[in-house]
């Protein structure tokens, strides 16, 4: 077989579909993308059992079809150091040669009758949304992910769809970050359903999802998100996610309206000096609300030290004191981007 495509092409799309694959795999082939050529197209196929991503580029030329699978890391190292040109694949039963202007790459293939492919899955629900709108929900919730595997459900992020739109969030247990996405138009029509779906897969679409559509289709087991020229096909987390609706209460005595960066400002004047919560590495704060103030407060008894920081907000109730984690404070005023992860 022999094809010529743009090294860019075949680049991005390498790197793309190197995400899904482990750093180490039990099935040493899990190491390659798989190719398949058709007429006047490839077809690039990653995955790590649980999720598969493939794409289709169009080629330049092609002479012969078929498939083979390459280790993705070499063709990688091959790629990268190349600039932008046309370059010519050829293979037979057992190497794989990269022809570009100056030279050549050989490394070994192995046979695409090894790769491990599940059947086609048939999905029997399916939703059309903004890509970017799912990325900035994820993105703003994805830290809040628990990291122990006791509680399966809170490992991944949780989409919650029905007739009033789409709800994503995320909770350790100890933080709970939800995104609530009303729709414009015609509303969804289906059941309400609810997906849990991996944190890798969420790592995933959240660097790659633009303000393109994408269409997201499920059944039971199995999603499949398609965005750009790609398809990411998933298991999903076979749990039941606890109900964030109970925890977020609909109605409360007690509400402020507080200037977001002057708060984060705030808490981050008092935290350098102030107690370890619960015996960990993270530092606790004080809120006091008062008549239209705010009055943040920390101190450290063993050093000594202490900061108290005032700022003016919008709040009418009683006098009210709160106590809090410091860090995960700032990182939900600042969508997870300082929570250590």
């Amino acid at each position: 077989m022999k094809l010529t495509l743009s090294k860019t092409t075949l680049e991005k799309a390498a790197k793309l579909l190197s995400k899904v694959i482990n750093t180490s795999n039990v099935i040493p082939i899990l190491d390659d993308i798989l190719c398949s050529i058709e007429r006047q197209d490839l077809t690039l196929t990653a995955s790590d059992s649980f999720m598969t991503m493939s794409t289709t580029l169009a080629l330049d030329s092609s002479e012969g079809e078929g498939k083979f699978c390459v280790n993705a890391k070499q063709l990688l190292a091959a790629l990268t150091n190349l600039i932008e040109q046309p370059i010519t694949i050829e293979t037979d039963d057992t190497q794989f040669t990269l022809l570009h202007e100056t030279g050549e790459y050989n490394f070994p293939i192995e046979s695409a009758d090894d790769y491990p492919l599940h059947d086609q899955e048939e999905f029997k629900s399916d939703f059309i949304i903004k890509g970017d709108v799912v990325r900035d929900a994820i993105k703003r919730s994805i830290w809040a992910t628990a990291k122990d595997d006791l509680r399966p459900a809170m490992t991944g992020i949780s989409f919650q769809l029905g007739s009033e739109g789409l709800v994503i969030a995320a909770s350790d247990g100890h933080v709970l970050v939800k995104t609530a996405y009303s729709f414009d138009g015609e509303a969804y029509a289906g059941k309400p359903e609810s997906l849990i779906i991996p944190r890798k897969v969420a790592q995933i679409l959240q660097q790659e999802l633009s303000k393109d559509i994408i269409k997201i289709l499920w059944n039971k087991d199995h999603a499949r998100v398609e965005f750009s020229d790609y398809a990411l096909q998933f298991s999903l987390v076979d749990a039941k996610y606890p109900d964030i609706n109970k925890v977020i209460p609909s109605e409360t005595a007690f509400n402020a309206v507080i200037p977001r960066m002057s708060f984060i400002s705030s808490v981050s004047k008092v935290i350098p000096f102030s107690d370890f919560a619960d015996g960990s590495s993270n530092r606790k704060v004080l809120l006091h609300f008062e008549m239209n103030t705010l009055k943040v407060q920390g101190a450290n008894i063993s050093f000594n030290t202490s900061a108290k920081d005032k700022m003016d907000i919008s709040y009418v109730h009683e006098p009210l004191s709160v106590g809090m984690n410091g860090q995960m404070l700032i990182a939900l005023l600042k969508d997870g981007n300082e929570w250590p992860r």
